[in-house]
């Protein structure tokens, strides 16, 4: 069964927002936009992103992420997507402006300007799965092979582009922030506190698998991570392929399996919404069959997927539930994915994933 995400769509930006970015791409990175043609991508997220049809042809997207607003941060993470892009990983050309910088700054903030990338969205396809799981075993063969050559970029990835709240973080806050939502509280969201409330045993179950699962180790293959590699951040063909990697504000650096995880969780997510579970085994087979064939892992570390998907979610959900709690409700938007999608998530994927066994994996991928 095909599952079909979010479709991509478009309507026409304001005249103020056509005339001021078609003014960023002319003075700042000497590119001629035809303005009136400027729309916005209406797919849900935490950025701005525009089309922006150029005059000798082709076009190129304008984005303002209000979720990642460091610009050094910004700078850093698409200097290091032109590094893997120019290495074999699919990702769309990243625009540097006049004065070489790949982040301008704006009224409307820092943004960066990229070469469109023409697809559709994930729709559980066997060929998207396949596509997909080649396309991140490449995305790491390319890191890996950036590394190797400036090895002392590691510590500096990790430096230039810190984790918000990173999960050692907010685990080693656990205690502090479950004591803030055990109770009752004045609260905006009340739906989605009440919610944590009546499933905080998931959490304080989730929060002691994953540390005592082994994916926070050190012996585990690491190395650039895409770290936000989801249904609608790539694009695809109509035969499948994936063609583009999307959203690379978030790279890093970490434990290979962490990718595979959060992307695994995130092609679940469309299985377990329509209660269609049967058949994922098969679809998550073509995924790390073409991941292994790339950028192969020791077959003992893919049994680290259930806890990277745990973990990816309880970070998100603490992420959250720190803003909200103690930073007077930041990004309130976000908040109800913990009760639509995350908690529900972490509670079905033991089940999804229980086909990912010793003996299963070196049938698949050995």
């Amino acid at each position: 069964m095909r599952v079909v995400t979010e479709p991509i769509r478009l309507e026409a930006a304001p005249a103020v927002v056509q005339d001021e970015i078609a003014a960023v791409l002319r003075e700042t990175y000497d590119l001629r936009t035809i303005s009136k043609e400027i729309s916005r991508f209406l797919e849900k997220t935490t950025s701005a992103v525009y089309k922006c049809p150029l005059e000798d042809g082709g076009a190129v997207v304008v984005k303002h992420s209000s979720f990642v607003t460091n610009s050094t941060a910004l700078k850093k993470a698409y200097a290091i997507s032109e590094e893997l892009r120019n290495r074999g990983a699919r990702l769309p050309r990243a625009y540097r402006t006049t004065n070489g910088s790949f982040i301008a700054q704006t009224t409307m903030g820092s943004v960066a300007v990229l070469a469109f990338a023409d697809g559709k969205h994930f729709s559980s396809h066997e060929e998207e799965f396949a596509s997909a799981g080649r396309a991140l075993g490449e995305f790491h063969a390319a890191g890996a092979r950036y590394l190797a050559d400036h090895q002392d970029e590691r510590l500096e990835i990790s430096s230039a582009i810190p984790v918000e709240k990173p999960y050692e973080e907010s685990r080693a806050m656990y205690s502090e922030i479950r004591a803030a939502f055990i109770d009752s509280h004045p609260c905006s969201v009340p739906e989605v506190c009440d919610f944590v409330r009546e499933h905080i045993g998931v959490l304080d179950e989730t929060a002691k698998f994953v540390d005592q699962s082994g994916v926070n180790s050190s012996a585990l293959s690491s190395g650039i991570l895409h770290n936000d590699f989801h249904t609608n951040n790539a694009l695809y063909s109509e035969d499948g392929k994936l063609t583009a990697f999307l959203d690379i504000d978030q790279i890093g650096v970490g434990p290979h399996v962490w990718d595979i995880g959060n992307t695994l969780a995130s092609f679940a997510s469309n299985y377990i919404n329509r209660g269609v579970i049967d058949g994922f085994d098969d679809k998550a087979r073509l995924f790390l069959r073409d991941y292994h064939q790339v950028f192969p892992l020791q077959l003992g570390e893919y049994r680290q997927i259930l806890a990277a998907t745990q973990r990816w979610d309880l970070m998100r959900i603490l992420r959250s539930l720190r803003r909200h709690h103690f930073e007077d409700d930041r990004l309130p938007g976000l908040l109800p994915k913990i009760k639509d999608r995350l908690i529900p998530r972490i509670a079905a994927v033991p089940k999804i994933f229980s086909f990912l066994t010793s003996d299963w994996i070196r049938g698949n991928l050995s």
